[in-house]
């Protein structure tokens, strides 16, 4: 990317004329354009999301892994509310994968929150649920669930499914401008790059 009109904009303005070559640089880096698409984990059994982030982790797939406990939070998450107001920190997933079963809100709450607002509605949705499940698999379908996955297949089926899914998508992800990085973890979420 040619860097040098957006330095002649900005020196135009008499924004950052002393530092701008900092911010340049800085802004060049993935510090500021994160090249690995955010994926959102709702899952409330930490041995399922253990299972997950190795399996994202020997898949070789670049995304930047996230989770929470239960529906509420990724809810939370994708409103910016509470503890994930920062927008640096807890940037909009480019996918969600969630459990069907959890406190609080399942897997269906999430999926009918985030059809019911425009804002979320393109963010695919994956569905990772357990056989006790299948009789609510044709409600996810008619709200438009990208996958759905039985546990039990295990989670390379999953880490599939999830590649293919940001593959399709990658100029969505790519064209999101971030700032900053995220380095703390509040109660409720977790950070794993993978």
């Amino acid at each position: 990317m040619d860097w040098e009109p957006f330095r002649e904009f900005l020196s135009s303005l008499q924004l950052l004329p002393a530092g701008i070559n900092t911010f340049i640089s800085a802004a060049k880096s993935e510090l500021f354009f994160p090249m690995k698409p955010v994926v959102l984990y709702a899952e409330d059994d930490s041995n399922d999301v253990l299972m997950c982030q190795r399996a994202f982790k020997s898949s070789g797939l670049s995304i930047d892994f996230r989770f929470v406990g239960d529906g509420a939070c990724a809810i939370s998450w994708l409103l910016g509310h509470g503890h994930y107001g920062n927008r640096v920190a807890f940037p909009l997933p480019s996918l969600v994968i969630t459990d069907s079963k959890m406190p609080v809100k399942g897997g269906l709450d999430v999926l009918r929150f985030m059809r019911g607002h425009a804002e979320f509605k393109d963010i695919p949705v994956v569905l990772y649920y357990g056989s006790h499940f299948m009789q609510d698999l044709g409600i996810f379908q008619k709200l438009g669930v990208a996958a759905c996955i039985e546990k039990k297949l295990g989670c390379d089926e999953l880490t599939q499914t999830v590649g293919e899914l940001l593959r399709r998508q990658q100029p969505r992800w790519r064209s999101t401008l971030m700032v900053g990085a995220a380095t703390r973890t509040f109660p409720g979420s977790h950070i794993a790059t993978v």
